[in-house]
């Protein structure tokens, strides 16, 4: 009885270590997968979402802009991937959802993009260009360009995966000496496949 009691009280122990810890590999992704098998060579995929893009400071002053953009990558192997374009779908797709921003837009810069599988975040950091990730946030013919490397949260849904621009996506820099946080979720798919993060 003794030994029944004791092997209880460690598998409770140990039961209890493991809802605390997590699983150890739930969200440890590192490779792409199309249809349940690892990418091998460059797959294109299709960009869709909506992000919000909040200034802070400088002399543009805080407001925040909500903008549906649409775009391509590639997923590669070992869990690399790219931005290759994103944009706007139209003239209108941004609107002002705080502070004053007469006739928001935003144009996305230094595209393409690299990005790599860590943990549960794509990083994203400077690709062909050279220079680091970011958009041009424009308001009333008044702009001003912000950059910093960046990483998003990322998460299997369906037949896409979800990435998530959180309060661990850090902040960028700006021309206008403020600042800016991108916050949304982009969903990334191969047409006609399933894509996911392993």
């Amino acid at each position: 009885m003794k030994r029944i009691t004791r092997f209880s009280v460690g598998a409770l122990s140990a039961l209890a270590l493991g809802a605390l810890m997590g699983p150890a590999s739930a969200s440890a992704f590192t490779v792409w997968q199309v249809d349940g098998v690892n990418v091998s060579s460059a797959v294109g995929t299709t960009i869709t979402g909506t992000l919000s893009f909040a200034h802070t400071g400088g002399l543009g002053g805080n407001f925040n802009e909500g903008c549906r953009l649409v775009g391509t990558g590639t997923v590669r192997s070992s869990g690399a991937d790219s931005v290759d374009t994103l944009h706007l779908r139209d003239l209108t797709d941004c609107t002002t959802t705080s502070g004053t921003c007469p006739n928001p837009s935003v144009q996305i810069v230094n595209l393409s993009w690299n990005t790599q599988l860590s943990g549960s975040r794509d990083n994203f950091t400077a690709g062909s260009s050279g220079r680091g990730p970011g958009g041009t946030l424009i308001c009333g013919g008044v702009s001003t360009t912000c950059t910093a490397s960046t990483s998003a949260a990322i998460a299997n849904s369906g037949s896409s995966v979800l990435a998530t621009f959180d309060s661990s996506s850090g902040t960028a820099s700006c021309t206008d000496f403020g600042t800016m946080r991108v916050t949304g979720v982009l969903t990334i798919s191969v047409t006609g496949h399933t894509l996911s993060a392993a």
